[in-house]
């Protein structure tokens, strides 16, 4: 159901007709210090940080709005508990903070961008109450680096339930993302069996729906951005989803 939302309402950077009605004055004053020297500020939508908001690396990041992330993990529900998750093309973090305060076991982050590294860090260690700890650290991990390098070296023997992609939009369909991506998540042994690869899009962006050993469980469009959920296939054909089809969430 599509309903009007008044400018207090809506989600998006902080400062841009957005403002939180019942805050305290600790996250008041957040709000004023986060915002001097960085692109902007979000907030996190839902968890145990929600509220908290999120420095936005200056330059060219784009972050995956609020909407776009309540509305993703709205759909994905359940298979955040205890999942482990990869944020590639990372930014500010925020997708991987979304997860933890949603409860994730863990989470890693891969960005390319030094400074948006060094941003995302702080977001992580401000936000996250154990990422100084050595228990909190076993659970968080950044790398610095080109996403498809890392992801073609199999980050180790590491699995993850869920992962999540935001590259740089690719409206002339120039980089061809999607499929690289899937080409290599699907020769690495990285998405462990019944996970979920999420593909953040331009709206404009085209695909056909199945590539090779993936099946494409859900398509989303909000605005000028699309959501794309594939499921790895099995012999037989049909998607290796084990904790249940993703349509069955929404």
């Amino acid at each position: 159901m599509v309903h009007a939302v008044s400018d207090d309402e809506k989600p998006g950077f902080a400062g841009q007709k957005y403002q939180q009605k019942s805050v305290d004055n600790i996250v008041v004053q957040e709000s004023i210090n986060l915002r001097t020297g960085t692109g902007g500020v979000m907030r996190i939508t839902g968890g145990i940080f929600r509220g908290r908001q999120i420095k936005v690396p200056s330059g060219n990041c784009r972050p995956t709005q609020d909407m776009v992330r309540q509305a993703m993990f709205s759909m994905i529900g359940p298979r955040v508990e205890g999942a482990r998750f990869l944020d590639m093309f990372a930014g500010s973090g925020v997708v991987g903070l979304e997860a933890l305060s949603r409860g994730a076991r863990s989470a890693c982050w891969i960005e390319s961008d030094r400074r948006a590294l060094s941003v995302l860090k702080e977001n992580v260690e401000r936000i996250y109450p154990d990422a100084k700890s050595s228990a909190g650290r076993s659970s968080l991990r950044f790398i610095g680096g080109n996403v498809l390098t890392f992801l073609q070296k199999g980050l180790e023997n590491q699995k993850f339930d869920l992962i999540f992609a935001d590259p740089p939009y690719d409206r002339n369909e120039e980089k061809g993302w999607v499929g690289r991506i899937l080409d290599i998540l699907a020769s690495v042994d990285v998405l462990a069996p019944g996970g979920l690869f999420i593909m953040e899009q331009s709206s404009k962006e085209g695909f056909g729906g199945e590539s090779g050993s993936w099946a494409l469980v859900r398509d989303k469009v909000y605005g000028s951005t699309r959501l794309r959920f594939f499921a790895m296939k099995e012999t037989g054909g049909s998607s290796n989803d084990k904790k249940g089809d993703i349509r069955g969430h929404i």
